[in-house]
C-alpha cells in the first residue's frame, strides 16, 4: 500500500489518472477496515467514503479498464476475495459469485500487455538468474500469470477440457515450473516465494494427473498406476513443502509459516482426492460398458453413464469376485480406505490456518481456491453418507468427526464475514460470499444431523432417504466412494 500511495501521488503530480491503481488502493484500504476493528470503529466515516470510492472507481473500471498491470491485480483481488463488491443490487449479486467477468478481463488485459499467451524466453532467463536484482518483480509476474491461467481453466470445470486443451495449458505452465525448480536450487527463498512455487506445483500435479488419466482410462491397470503416481507425488510435495519452509530465509513468524504449511498440505490432499474421484468415475463407466457390451473405446462419457455410478458401485460391492468389471472393487479396496483420511485432512488443515491470528488479525481465505473447495468437500461428505446408507445401511464410521469438522469450518468461515460491528446475518444480507458459504455448510450439517436422527428412530434406510427427496441417481459422481468390504471403513472419493 505505501508503494501504491507513492505512485498515486506521482500520478497526481504529472496530472495523469489511472482508475485501476486508484481502485486497487481503495480496495486494499477498505479491506483493512473490514478486518481491523480499531480503525473501523474509530473512523466510520472513512469507511463510508472508501465504499463510495470503490463503487465509483469500480464502475469506471468495469466499463473502461486501463491496459495496466494494476488492472490485472484488481481483477484477481476481486475474483479471489470480493466478487460481489461491484454488484449494483442484490438481484445480481448472486451472479457475481462466479469470477468469470474478472477472469476474462484479466486475460484480455494480459494479452494487451503481451503477458499472454506466451512469455518470451528472456523472461525465464531473468527469473532463473540468481544475480537478478529484480527477482521479486519478475517472480510476482510469473505467479500472477499462472493465477490467471488457473482461474480461467477452472471456470467451466477441469473435466470438460479436451486433451489438446489441457496439454496446451500444461505446456504454458512448463517453463514456469522448470524455472521454479531452478530457483529453489540456486537461490535462498523466502517463505512467500516457497508458498507460491508449491501452490503452483499442486496445480501442475493436478493437470498432469488429469491428462494421464484421461488418455489411458480405457485400460484399468494403467489408470490404477496414474492414481497411485498422483498419490505419491502429493505425499512427496507435502514433505518438500514442510522441509523448504523449515529452512526458509526471512523474518516470517511462526504463524506465517504454519499457515503456509497447512494451506499447501490442504491443497495437495485435495488434488489427490480429486484424481481418486476421477478414477472412480472412469472405472464405474468402464464397468457399465462391459456389462452392457458397449465398450467401444469411446473416450467421451455421456450423462446417462455418469448417473449410473451409484448402481455400479452397489453392484460391484454385491457381486462375486469373478463377476465382470470387478476392477472397480479393486480400485475401491486400494484407494477407498485412504480417501476418508485425505478428506478429513483437507478440513483439518484448513482449520489449522483458519484459526490462526497474526497481530490479532484472523486469517481471511481466498474464495476460489480455499473457501469454495471446503464447501465442496462438505457437500461431498453429505452425499457420501446418503450413498453409505443406500449400499450398507449405515452412516460413515467417522460420521461424528465429520459433524464436528462441519461446524468448526462453518464458524471459521463465518468469522471471515462477521466482526463486532458487522454480524454474519448482516454480511449475508449484503451479499457477502463468506457468510453465504458458512450458511451452506451449516445447512449441510443440519441435513446430516436429521439423517442420523431418522435412522436412530428406526426409520428404514430407503424411507429415510426419501424424506430428503433425493434421488440417488442425481448424486454428483464426485461424492461417491465406498468400500467393497462392508466391514471396513466407508469412504468418499472426491472428483473435480
Amino acid at each position: 500500500m505505501p508503494h501504491l500511495d507513492a505512485r498515486l501521488l506521482t500520478q497526481q503530480e504529472v496530472s495523469s489518472t489511472n482508475s485501476a491503481t486508484t481502485l486497487l488502493f481503495a480496495l486494499l484500504c477498505l479491506t483493512s477496515f473490514d478486518i481491523a476493528e480499531a480503525p473501523a470503529q474509530q473512523y466510520p466515516h472513512v469507511k463510508q467514503s472508501l465504499q463510495r470510492a470503490v463503487s465509483s472507481y469500480g464502475q469506471e473500471f468495469i466499463f473502461s479498464p486501463p491496459t495496466h498491470p494494476d488492472s490485472i491485480a484488481v481483477c484477481l483481488f476481486l475474483a479471489e476475495f470480493r466478487p460481489t463488491l461491484l454488484a449494483t443490487s442484490q438481484f445480481v449479486a448472486h451472479k457475481a459469485v462466479s469470477p468469470e467477468v474478472y477472469v476474462h478481463l484479466a486475460c484480455r488485459i494480459a494479452e494487451r500487455l503481451n503477458i499472454l499467451p506466451r512469455r518470451h524466453a528472456s523472461f525465464f532467463d531473468e527469473l532463473m538468474n540468481p544475480q537478478n536484482l529484480d527477482f521479486e518483480w519478475c517472480f510476482a509476474g510469473s505467479v500472477q500469470e499462472l493465477k490467471i491461467l488457473c482461474l480461467d481453466c477452472g471456470l467451466d470445470g477441469f473435466l470438460s477440457k479436451t486433451l489438446p486443451a489441457m496439454r496446451d495449458i500444461i505446456g504454458h505452465m512448463q517453463p514456469h515450473i522448470d524455472a521454479y525448480r531452478h530457483v529453489l536450487q540456486s537461490r535462498e527463498c523466502s517463505p512467500t516465494v516457497i508458498f507460491h512455487i508449491q501452490w503452483n506445483m499442486s496445480f501442475y500435479v493436478l493437470l498432469e494427473g488429469l491428462i494421464n488419466a484421461k488418455q489411458c482410462w480405457g485400460t484399468p491397470e494403467s489408470l490404477f498406476l496414474v492414481v497411485e503416481e498422483v498419490e505419491r507425488k502429493c505425499q512427496e510435495q507435502i514433505q518438500v513443502s514442510k522441509s523448504l519452509l523449515v529452512n526458509a530465509t526471512g523474518q516470517e513468524r511462526w504463524e506465517d509459516l504454519s499457515a503456509a504449511r497447512s494451506l499447501l498440505e490442504m491443497k495437495f490432499h485435495w488434488v489427490f482426492a480429486g484424481i481418486c474421484g476421477l478414477g472412480l468415475l472412469y472405472t464405474a463407466v468402464l464397468r457399465t460398458r462391459l456389462i452392457e457390451g458397449k465398450n467401444d473405446g469411446d473416450p467421451d462419457i455421456n450423462s446417462r453413464e455418469s448417473l449410473q455410478i451409484v448402481d455400479q458401485v452397489a453392484g460391484s460391492v454385491n457381486s462375486p469376485p469373478d463377476a465382470p468389471g470387478q476392477y472397480l472393487s479393486a480400485f475401491l479396496r486400494r484407494f477407498g480406505q485412504a480417501y476418508p483420511q485425505q478428506l478429513v485432512r483437507v478440513l483439518e488443515t484448513f482449520l489449522e490456518c483458519a484459526e490462526l491470528k497474526i497481530d490479532g488479525i484472523a486469517f481471511n481465505a481466498p474464495l476460489q481456491h480455499v473457501v469454495y473447495p471446503i464447501v465442496f468437500v462438505c457437500k461431498n461428505l453429505v452425499e457420501n453418507n446418503f450413498v453409505q446408507v443406500r449400499v450398507f445401511g449405515h452412516l460413515a464410521r467417522n460420521f461424528e468427526k465429520q459433524l464436528e469438522l462441519f461446524s468448526k469450518c462453518a464458524r471459521c468461515i463465518a468469522k471471515m464475514a462477521a466482526s463486532p460491528w458487522n454480524s454474519t446475518k448482516s454480511a449475508f444480507a449484503t451479499g457477502c460470499v463468506y457468510a453465504a458459504s458458512s450458511k451452506i455448510i451449516y445447512g449441510l450439517h443440519s441435513t446430516l444431523e436429521r439423517l442420523r436422527t431418522e435412522l436412530s428412530q428406526g426409520t428404514k434406510c430407503d424411507e429415510a432417504l426419501n424424506l430428503f427427496n433425493i434421488s440417488l441417481d442425481s448424486i454428483d459422481v464426485s461424492s461417491i466412494g465406498l468400500s467393497s468390504d462392508p466391514g471396513s471403513e466407508p469412504m468418499n472419493i472426491s472428483g473435480m
